[in-house]
């Protein structure tokens, strides 16, 4: 039902030379602005808009709205939804994207590598420590069921396998307990 809804907008936009992208309920409208005539195209597209929303009864979320000028900016944009003027940003959140308007990836990868400090930063130290020490009991403990094995079975390859499983000479559990 929604598609029958959102196909409609696309027709009602490209009336006034905007091209359209959809995802799920996500406008993304574009111009190429050479002249005010183009700044007013959009202006007139964005009321266009606001009256499609009205007739359907579909709200638009105008704090999630914003004006990315890609390129050299000769023109003024300042354009409103509802009395509300957009802001003009240097860039945006795009489906999960962060998009700037010299199309460079740099403030995407910062933002990625930023949260990975943050979650990262998370982790105390002890639980590094308190991994290593369930590794070693684990360790300690799979000597100590194969070494039951080879005395219950008498396997000849099983004392190979404990050696090799055992690389670390690990003793006791012990002696890596905090």
């Amino acid at each position: 039902m929604f598609l029958t809804y959102i196909n409609e907008l696309v027709s009602v936009l490209e009336q006034h030379n905007i091209k359209v992208k959809l995802f799920a309920d996500d406008v993304k409208m574009y111009v190429r602005i050479l002249n005010d005539l183009d700044v007013r195209s959009l202006q007139l597209a964005l009321d266009a808009l606001v009256h499609w929303s009205d007739a359907w009864q579909l709200p638009i979320s105008i704090s999630k709205c914003c004006v990315l000028n890609i390129g050299k900016v000769t023109y003024n944009t300042y354009v409103h939804i509802n009395g509300c003027t957009l802001p003009a940003v240097t860039h945006t959140r795009d489906l999960g994207v962060i998009v700037s308007s010299d199309l460079s990836p740099s403030v995407h990868i910062t933002d990625i590598v930023s949260k990975a400090h943050q979650r990262a930063g998370l982790i105390p130290i002890h639980s590094y420590l308190e991994i290593f020490t369930y590794l070693c009991v684990l360790s300690w403990f799979m000597c100590v069921l194969l070494s039951n094995i080879t005395q219950l079975f008498g396997h000849p390859l099983l004392p190979v396998i404990l050696m090799l499983w055992n690389q670390y000479n690990v003793v006791s559990p012990k002696d890596f307990l905090l």
